[in-house]
């Protein structure tokens, strides 16, 4: 009944959505040829806005072309759509900010957001921690999915960032980079 009001349907479709981007975001990490392209945003090694949009072109059009049923089936308004499509690309570029926010308020947004240092232990080297926080602007997927995870084993400050594969200058050429997913499989992680 709730999801014939207008504003009901919208505020259902931007949940739902975040939610697609999750579910997205876990396929990216525990498939291989998700991984292969999604590594290209983890070889960053300082955590800033534009790690928010390095993304593999290829990954971009895989994600699009997997949208695109979900938006047919969930039937949400052009208005939503934009509003999310909006919305997706500014908390791509707050979650990777290189921002300290208090821990205190941290904390208490985490109940619901996903905040700059819960997503920066998602971009640890550190296989574990790369793998926890996927949530993409609501924190609540993460729990209900218990793939959240509190605080890295090390101080914000100190975390190593990017893959452990792929640590040089020479790795994090452009060129490189738009090759990752073709390359030979090195250190795979299990």
């Amino acid at each position: 009944y709730f999801a014939h009001l207008p504003l009901v349907r919208f505020f259902l479709t931007l949940i739902l959505l975040d939610l697609m981007v999750y579910l997205l975001h876990v396929f990216n990490h525990k498939v291989h040829f998700g991984w292969r392209f999604h590594r290209v945003h983890h070889t960053d090694l300082d955590l800033d806005s534009t790690s928010g949009v390095l993304f593999h072109p290829l990954e971009g059009l895989f994600s699009f072309f997997i949208r695109q049923p979900f938006v047919l089936l969930v039937g949400p308004s052009p208005e939503a759509i934009f509003v999310f499509d909006v919305f997706f690309l500014m908390v791509l570029l707050l979650t990777h900010a290189n921002v300290r926010v208090h821990p205190l308020i941290d904390r208490a947004f985490r109940w619901v957001f996903v905040t700059p240092d819960m997503h920066r232990i998602h971009h640890s080297v550190d296989w574990d921690e790369s793998n926890s926080n996927y949530g993409f602007s609501l924190s609540g997927w993460d729990r209900l999915f218990k793939t959240y995870r509190g605080q890295s084993g090390i101080p914000p400050e100190k975390m190593k960032l990017g893959l452990k594969e792929f640590q040089t200058p020479e790795d994090l050429k452009m060129v490189r980079i738009l090759a990752l997913p073709f390359l030979k499989k090195r250190e795979w992680p299990k």
